[in-house]
């Protein structure tokens, strides 16, 4: 089984659950790097900070950038990225979470501080 079904399928047996437990409502990151460690057992590296992980990440060879919109398709399980500092200017944090399917991302939910789908690629 390749990667991404493993974390993916993982990533769908936490929904609802906590997995931002220092962070909370700031621990998208947090709970991404919690999910992608005990799916995969290996550590994305950061914990709490959207810009230092792409900054990690688009140095680690295990992965390779798409960016989106010229990607509107991602496969689930993919990680997705909006760092803080690379938008323009109307949002103040960014947000990390993973592909699902039929156009939904999970991640830390602020509002409830659980891992849930609450986007859509439309509005993530």
């Amino acid at each position: 089984m390749n990667k991404n079904k493993i974390l993916y399928e993982y990533a769908k047996s936490c929904i609802g659950r906590n997995k931002a437990p220092i962070l909370k409502e700031y621990g998208c990151v947090e709970a991404l790097s919690n999910v992608f460690k005990e799916a995969l057992g290996e550590e994305l590296g950061e914990i709490a900070s959207t810009y230092k992980l792409i900054s990690l990440l688009e140095k680690d060879k295990r992965f390779l950038e798409l960016v989106l919109p010229d990607t509107e398709n991602p496969e689930y399980g993919n990680l997705i990225i909006s760092p803080t500092g690379y938008g323009n200017g109307k949002i103040k944090s960014g947000h990390a979470g993973i592909v699902s399917d039929s156009n939904k991302i999970m991640s830390n939910d602020s509002n409830t501080l659980k891992w849930n789908e609450h986007y859509t690629l439309d509005s993530w």
